[in-house]
């Protein structure tokens, strides 16, 4: 099951493959540790205006529960998800990157 590392802050010019490797990096996770992860949910940042930042949630399937619980209580931006609920797209849906004009 997967976990939802939150309050993922990136440039506003940040790709998908760009926040996924951000969350990676704030859990101490090398990319290869992740069997499947995408973008949950992205919303900007405007309280400053010279300073938009995108601020993302991405869900994050590893090899095993037992390491993604160890994760979630070992950070308090994580939550684990239970098989009852799914976040995930399915694997032959591309996740499209967000235009912002």
């Amino acid at each position: 099951m997967p976990l939802i590392a939150s309050q993922i802050i990136t440039g506003i010019s940040a790709s998908n493959d760009d926040i996924i490797a951000a969350a990676l990096k704030k859990l101490r996770l090398c990319s290869g540790s992740a069997v499947r992860c995408g973008v949950h949910k992205t919303s900007l940042d405007a309280r400053k205006n010279n300073d938009i930042k995108l601020v993302s949630s991405v869900w994050i399937e590893l090899d095993s529960a037992e390491n993604e619980r160890r994760l979630c209580d070992k950070y308090g931006f994580c939550s684990y998800i239970d098989g009852s609920t799914s976040l995930m797209p399915p694997k032959n849906m591309p996740h499209k990157d967000i235009d912002i004009v």
